[in-house]
């Protein structure tokens, strides 16, 4: 990763912009190769492990006719074509219906608001109250209206994300370790990251393809359907296999598209962070605490809204041999050149704003 540059903003723009319609276009295009995959793995299942009928031992008749089996197998092909496409529109439609709220509550955020608290101490209170003024702040910066902000107050770590479908309906999720561990400084930095995947429709596209990646994984849960429901019939075992291996490879190669696209997102994102702030420590310092945090920036809270949301966090949520964002060490370098590569040492030097009375 180049060192960041100021006059590098409109031309990186530009490069992300062209860079996500070539992901859309590869998305497409893998859907439609894993759509012929599908009908030749059912294709083959019907041929070879159907059972036929058998010859008619009353009347000596002879072979029985050889079974059609084009038309089954397109017909088993669009239904679970059209399966998995629903299940992804019946995602899609929900996080449009819940709007910026569905993401953050699924992952137990809860809503913060001037008149709200959600710790529960008067430093964690204080913390807020200063939360609240930097995004005041950084949003009049960017010219954008405020998004909601939740924190998630079980997870130690330092992370944060923000989801939406518009800049005027968006939210800003933060772990209860960023209020915890970060200054003002670097919350502003923080906050400016996020607020330019707002600007730049980055939570717009990340939201979405949250619930077009799902309709692969659904197809898994059929093919488990299959294995442990339908056992009996012994022609939909080895279908119940390919439906699994196919709805994990798709839903493998949608990550690994969003993660090629996440990555050049979140180098941008840093640089506006610098832009906002006017000053690339604060983005630095937050990125050298997650380096140095024993639970870094992992959530601990699994589900499968939180293995859907990985990509929309700052820094990895979750251990993954596909790493959604580019390392840290790189994107400190970006923005210190002369960084000496020592991650923040809580042990030598704590930092806790939350102490409990």
């Amino acid at each position: 990763m180049s060192q960041i540059n100021p006059t590098d903003f409109f031309q990186w723009r530009e490069t992300s912009r062209r860079l996500s319609h070539w992901f859309i276009v590869t998305f497409i295009l893998v859907s439609v190769l894993w759509f012929g995959a599908l009908h030749l793995a059912t294709s083959y299942c019907f041929e070879n492990f159907k059972p036929r009928p058998r010859k008619n031992q009353l009347f000596g008749y002879g072979s029985p006719r050889k079974e059609r089996t084009g038309i089954p197998a397109w017909f088993m092909t669009v239904s679970l074509a059209i399966y998995t496409f629903s299940s992804s529109a019946r995602r899609v439609f929900k996080i449009y219906r819940g709007g910026a709220s569905f993401l953050p509550t699924s992952l137990g955020g809860v809503p913060l608001s001037p008149t709200s608290t959600v710790l529960m101490t008067p430093e964690g209170r204080a913390r807020e109250t200063i939360l609240q003024n930097v995004l005041s702040e950084m949003c009049l910066a960017a010219g954008i209206s405020e998004p909601d902000l939740y924190v998630l107050p079980n997870e130690a770590s330092i992370n944060a994300m923000a989801v939406g479908l518009s800049p005027e309906e968006s939210s800003i999720v933060i772990t209860k370790g960023a209020l915890q561990y970060l200054d003002r400084d670097e919350l502003s930095g923080l906050i400016g990251h996020e607020l330019s995947h707002i600007i730049n429709g980055d939570a717009r596209h990340n939201t979405i393809m949250t619930g077009w990646l799902h309709g692969y994984f659904s197809l898994t849960s059929v093919g488990l359907f299959m294995l442990t429901r339908m056992w009996r019939v012994l022609w939909l075992i080895p279908l119940g296999f390919t439906l699994i291996i196919l709805g994990f490879l798709g839903d493998l190669a949608g990550k690994l598209i969003q993660a090629g696209f996440n990555r050049g997102r979140e180098s941008m994102a840093d640089a506006y962070s610098v832009q906002f702030t006017r000053d690339p420590s604060c983005l630095a310092g937050v990125l050298k605490k997650i380096g140095g945090l024993d639970s870094g920036s992992y959530i601990s809270y699994i589900n499968i809204n939180a293995l859907e949301c990985r990509h929309l966090f700052i820094a990895e949520s979750l251990k993954s041999l596909f790493q959604a964002h580019p390392p840290l060490s790189e994107r400190v370098w970006a923005l210190e050149p002369n960084w000496d590569g020592y991650w923040h040492d809580f042990e030598a030097d704590p930092v806790d704003f939350l102490k409990t009375p």
